[in-house]
């Protein structure tokens, strides 16, 4: 009883633990617990893949769009003469992978303006020519194939008749050898020989008149077609192709406008004028990167070198520019203190200014010696050929000798005389306390016509006191 007793006892408390575990984790809290059921994949319906699949091609073909623009080069440039140095140069410069664009004494034949509205007639009268040489070529090939479907039916026509005139030959003959009648043979013998002679006659003409129809028309096939056979005479009213107008300084501009590679623009000797240096400072401001900039004997003037100092001032350019070419302008003081005051307070990293031959004359000397103080990296200065005298070198000479920076200067071909001279031989004489990489290493005053043999001699002798310095005379 005892044992029937715990039997039941073990199977109560069994039975309640079952439940208790049941309860303790039921569906409701594994799904809680445990980790959350992968979403299944939304099926994309047909109509779905489709649209999916053409906006991957629109977006597809639009960058390839976008990289064909970018390799493509404009007709203006691909139409040049094949060997000319400037279809290459503005070609890899388009695809903005030149640093350095040389055109130097290239645009003397062209509009150097810088005039859009000039560039853009240029291109439409070129295109309007180009379409009327078009139009006459295939005029050209019409008239041949219609000279060669003429002269075809011809052929056909004479393979035709003489079929037929053998064949009419053949049943006359029967007809003459039938006939019993004498007289009436001989009278109708008589009246179809006259017009056997006359149909005769017919033929032979049409044959002949068919025959130079033929051969003109083979002339026009000749002349139309190609090769030793199409050679065109030189009577020919039709015109050659037309060539491809001279590449302007709008379009130059236009190539080199926002490039980010270029480095360098040499366009010294062309005669771009005030207008078209105005014009290339525009678009000089563009580029990000300019560090050297060569516009000797381009006739800028005063006004381009007005623009020039704008563009130092107002754009990257202040900050890239190392190397900066300006002579043989004429801008004279004024236009020199444009510059000097732009670069003196502005382009602090300006490594080389070369103002020769500019007509700066003593006023600019000053100007050029107060401005460039403050410009402490620029190691080259050219005032060669500005007419400068006495008063101008002698605050050259001072501004020379608190720059330490400067490496060369170039005064030759001007006009001072003993009094400028003796400044630069205390100039000397002080800068010899600097160190070596520290001061002046080379001084021309080559072609100083002013200076005499006396004093020569003493800048000689002052000049064999510094180490690693050269003096030409």
């Amino acid at each position: 009883m005892l044992t029937l007793i715990t039997f039941q006892f073990h199977k109560t408390c069994k039975t309640m633990l079952d439940d208790e575990e049941e309860l303790a984790v039921s569906e409701e809290d594994f799904s809680m617990t445990s980790e959350p059921e992968e979403e299944e994949e939304k099926q994309l319906t047909l109509g779905q893949l489709i649209l999916q699949n053409k906006a991957i091609q629109q977006e597809v073909q639009a960058k390839l769009a976008l990289k064909k623009l970018e390799n493509s080069v404009p007709d203006r440039i691909t139409k040049l003469p094949p060997h000319s140095h400037a279809k290459h140069m503005l070609k890899t410069l388009w695809k903005d992978h030149v640093r350095l664009l040389n055109l130097s004494h290239y645009l003397h034949d062209c509009d150097c303006s810088g005039n859009q509205t000039v560039e853009s007639k240029l291109v439409q009268d070129f295109e309007d020519r180009h379409a009327t040489y078009l139009a006459n070529e295939e005029r050209l090939r019409q008239e041949k194939e219609a000279a060669k479907a003429r002269a075809q039916a011809r052929k056909e026509k004479r393979a035709a008749g003489s079929s037929n005139s053998d064949s009419d030959f053949g049943s006359d003959s029967e007809f003459n050898s039938d006939n019993d009648d004498e007289d009436a043979s001989y009278n109708s013998g008589q009246t179809k020989s006259t017009a056997r002679d006359s149909e005769l006659n017919s033929e032979a003409a049409g044959e002949f008149k068919d025959k130079d129809a033929e051969e003109k028309d083979e002339k026009n096939i000749d002349v139309g077609g190609e090769g030793e056979e199409g050679h065109r005479d030189s009577d020919d009213d039709i015109e050659p192709p037309p060539d491809i107008p001279p590449i302007t300084l709008a379009f130059v501009c236009n190539v080199i406008r926002d490039k980010k590679r270029l480095e360098g623009v040499q366009l010294d000797e062309n005669p771009l004028g005030p207008k078209g240096t105005i014009e290339l400072c525009k678009t000089l401001t563009t580029v990000s990167n300019l560090t050297m900039l060569n516009l000797s004997a381009v006739n800028a003037g005063l006004s381009g070198a007005r623009a020039l100092g704008d563009a130092l001032r107002c754009s990257n350019l202040q900050r890239t520019m190392i190397h900066l070419i300006f002579g043989y302008n004429d801008i004279g003081p004024e236009g020199v203190q444009e510059i000097v005051v732009a670069v003196g307070r502005r382009c602090r990293s300006l490594e080389t200014l070369r103002l020769h031959n500019n007509s700066i004359k003593s006023d600019g000397a000053l100007i050029v010696a107060r401005e460039l103080l403050q410009c402490k990296a620029l190691q080259v200065l050219d005032l060669g050929g500005n007419e400068i005298g006495d008063r101008g070198i002698e605050m050259i000479a001072d501004y020379i000798g608190e720059n330490s920076a400067l490496k060369r200067v170039n005064l030759q071909n001007n006009l001072f005389t003993q009094r400028g001279a003796h400044s630069l031989i205390h100039m000397m004489h002080l800068i010899r306390q600097f160190p070596k990489g520290e001061r002046l290493q080379r001084l021309s005053v080559v072609r100083c016509r002013r200076l005499k043999d006396e004093t020569k001699t003493e800048m000689k002798e002052a000049a064999e006191h510094l180490d690693d310095f050269r003096l030409m005379l």
